[in-house]
């Protein structure tokens, strides 16, 4: 459940204040109910006074923390002292914030009831204000210090920078891609003067265990940055020195130790950006709301800012505290606020004077579209559907697994040159060596990208003869002369019988295949298809013998050698177990060709080949290695026969495992 509350200021100021034709405050219920009120806010001429106050203490402070200084070492001024004043000058202003607020807190009480259960989303719209700075100080002011919230509620703020937001009703649901992908984030470390930012960067790069795929530009040039151009993305996260002028509406990043650079001086490259996907922006950086208001311009759908300059140590610890709710799954706003919430009681005890009064108020989220704000599992991280996986277990791989089958590239491309060139070749190897899968993820991928090729494929079975006809008729139907078949021809049994015909001319003629596949040439000619090669595949041949009765296996071999001698462009590939060569050699005519054309042998796969077999079909899913883990595995497989299918049942195990998106 989701309450919205939207507070509009009408134009005014402290000294005199808002008026109440002009002030509204909608408040949305995603249950369906939305009630309007106008409402008169007082002066509060301290306010202003107040928050420069606390401004000027807390920047002696910061300074003093900056240039090293320890809250018991002798300076020239006392930091004790110092400290409590500022802390005086936070509570007066949250004092004089909620006096300013009370009455239309009155009103809210009377409309909204609260409810711990629900998460509240408190807007502050400023545009009608045409004092700049107003503007400032409303943008600046610890609204979640507001009392009417609970400590325990779980409510945040956001800082409305967009007129259109004025018009909208309700929050959009958003809606889960189904599509395959990765949450997509540029990252840009720039100038590290004085600041640590590797930290910065190991808690970005972390991100890729739960989903995440990273550009990384460290200080880089202007040019470098066409890089948001160029690739799409969705989070654009920003670490480094920024600052915004005295009037607020502009700012700047320093990308690198020379270069400055401002959201308007590359305006359309972040427009391309924004179009192609961009979401939200994160600037882990000091004074960042010129930089907010120039990509509110630009309708950046969301961003976080830090409002005033902020310790090194304590951006850090709001950068860890944010990424690892918002990568659990929590809500932008839920994350936002845990991560408040967490500065405020988990800074470690030797961090405490980093933990300046006040800090906690300081970033902010700055919302610029009525669209829901986007979820880490919305965007394809953590939760998000994992793909199926890459690996085959213990089946082959398929024609259309040829995306994913790697390691055998060099095989292949031999292989490939001698289907072109001979009309038998044996592909011979051990059980478990893979002959299956490189034939028709790598081979036959191959051969139907090179023009003028027909590929035909079968298993031989207990009955080779009829399992050739029908792959012949299945495929080829039309160039044994029935390319002009009738729609009963088509259908049950007149169909087999035509396949049964076949097989019995295969059976007493042995030129029969050789004729098939100079018709099947021909009729491609006649037709101006041009067919140069007629490609025909017979997988796990030792069937042959393990399946087959004495007088079929005869006949079919038969058939098969007559093709290899006399069909034009015809080249017969088949894999077979190595242990069964002995067999194969004991038929004179097999065992002649055999001698002419030699078997390839398919050999283990090496450690760079296993490397890629691994790996690479995990990146293209855009899934992480555990450093380390392809050694295990391929250390652990060692020189075992079989070993393939052992690797793959193992990676598509572990790719069933919770963790996802990181092996």
């Amino acid at each position: 459940m989701r309450d919205l509350i939207n507070l509009r200021f009408g134009d005014g100021n402290f000294n005199q204040g808002f008026s109440k034709n002009d002030n509204t405050v909608n408040v949305f219920n995603i249950g369906g109910k939305s009630t309007k009120l106008t409402i008169q806010l007082p002066s509060a001429p301290q306010i202003p006074a107040l928050y420069q106050k606390w401004k000027n203490r807390y920047g002696g402070l910061l300074d003093s923390v900056r240039m090293g200084f320890k809250p018991k070492q002798t300076t020239n001024f006392s930091w004790f002292e110092d400290y409590r004043e500022c802390d005086q000058l936070a509570d007066d202003l949250r004092f004089q914030l909620n006096t300013w607020l009370f009455d239309l807190k009155l009103q809210l009480q009377s409309i909204l009831e609260l409810n711990p259960d629900s998460v509240t989303i408190f807007n502050i719209n400023t545009q009608h204000i045409k004092s700049q700075s107003t503007k400032d100080i409303l943008h600046r002011l610890p609204w979640r210090e507001w009392d009417y919230f609970p400590g325990n509620y779980s409510v945040e703020v956001a800082l409305c920078l967009n007129e259109d937001l004025n018009k909208y009703v309700t929050e959009i649901k958003e809606e889960k891609e189904k599509v395959f992908r990765r949450v997509r984030i540029t990252s840009i470390f720039g100038d590290s003067h004085n600041i640590d930012i590797r930290t910065d960067k190991e808690l970005i790069e972390r991100l890729k265990q739960r989903g995440a795929e990273l550009i990384l530009l460290s200080q880089p040039k202007r040019s470098a940055l066409i890089k948001l151009w160029d690739e799409p993305c969705d989070i654009l996260f920003y670490s480094g020195h920024s600052q915004s002028n005295s009037t607020e509406r502009l700012g700047s990043i320093k990308i690198n130790e020379r270069e400055n650079l401002s959201p308007q001086e590359i305006r359309h490259t972040l427009g391309a950006a924004i179009t192609k996907g961009l979401k939200l922006a994160i600037f882990n950086s000091c004074d960042g709301l010129g930089l907010a208001q120039q990509l509110a311009d630009l309708k950046l759908p969301y961003i976080i800012v830090w409002r005033e300059a902020v310790p090194d140590k304590i951006a850090q610890y709001f950068l860890k505290y944010f990424l690892s709710s918002f990568a659990e799954g929590k809500s932008l706003f839920s994350s936002m606020r845990d991560a408040r919430v967490k500065l405020q009681e988990l800074t470690d005890i030797e961090d405490t004077h980093n933990r300046l009064p006040g800090v906690n108020w300081l970033p902010i989220i700055c919302r610029n579209t009525t669209e829901a704000p986007p979820s880490w599992e919305n965007l394809g991280g953590l939760t998000g559907k994992l793909p199926h996986s890459p690996y085959k277990g213990l089946s082959t791989f398929t024609e259309k697994d040829a995306g994913l089958f790697f390691g055998r590239e060099r095989f292949i491309a031999d292989l490939f040159t001698a289907v072109n060139n001979k009309p038998l070749v044996p592909v011979v190897g051990a059980s478990g060596s893979g002959k299956s899968s490189v034939i028709f993820a790598g081979l036959v991928p191959r051969l139907k990208d090179s023009d003028n090729v027909k590929v035909v494929s079968f298993r031989p079975g207990k009955n080779p003869l009829d399992a050739l006809s029908v792959a012949l008729f299945t495929s080829c139907n039309s160039v044994l002369g029935r390319h002009k078949q009738t729609q009963e021809d088509t259908t049950g049994n007149t169909y087999r019988l035509k396949e049964l015909e076949l097989e019995i001319n295969l059976y007493d003629d042995e030129k029969e295949l050789c004729k098939s596949i100079e018709n099947h040439i021909n009729f491609s000619t006649e037709n101006k298809n041009f067919l140069q090669r007629f490609v025909l595949i017979a997988d796990q041949f030792e069937e042959v013998y393990t399946l087959a009765g004495e007088e079929q296996r005869q006949r079919f071999l038969d058939a098969l050698l007559y093709a290899v001698r006399f069909a034009p462009g015809f080249s017969l590939v088949f894999t077979l177990r190595a242990d069964f060569m002995g067999k194969m050699l004991d038929h004179q005519g097999m065992g002649e060709a055999l001698q002419t054309y030699p078997p390839i042998l398919l050999t283990p796969m090496k450690h760079g080949e296993l490397r890629a077999a691994i790996e690479k079909p995990a990146h293209k899913m855009k899934v992480e290695l555990e450093e380390g883990l392809t050694n295990k595995l391929i250390d652990d497989l060692g020189k075992q026969p079989g070993r393939l299918p052992l690797l793959e049942f193992t990676l598509t195990q572990l790719w069933q495992k919770p963790n996802k998106w990181y092996l």
